[in-house]
């Protein structure tokens, strides 16, 4: 893939022949950007878990962590069609 003109492989070279703070700061705003796009999903993956939970008349905000997992992982057995 290129972006630009420039390839994946390029754009890599550039970055390792930066200085030590300049790879640091590129480090920095890619993880920020990934902590972002973590951020969203799970938050978007909660909401859908609390809309399952909710479908079966169980509120996932009051279940205690054992609870959770419990419902996670029959939820997970239910779409494999072990239950």
């Amino acid at each position: 893939m290129s972006f630009s003109g420039i390839s994946v492989e390029q754009l890599i070279g550039l970055v390792k022949n930066l200085p030590d703070d300049q790879k640091r700061r590129v480090f920095q705003e890619l993880a920020k950007e990934m902590r972002q796009k973590r951020q969203r999903l799970m938050q978007k993956a909660q909401k859908h878990i609390r809309a399952l939970a909710a479908s079966r008349g169980l509120d996932r905000d009051t279940m205690n962590d054992e609870k959770r997992l419990q419902f996670i992982d029959d939820l997970i057995h239910e779409e494999r069609g072990c239950l």
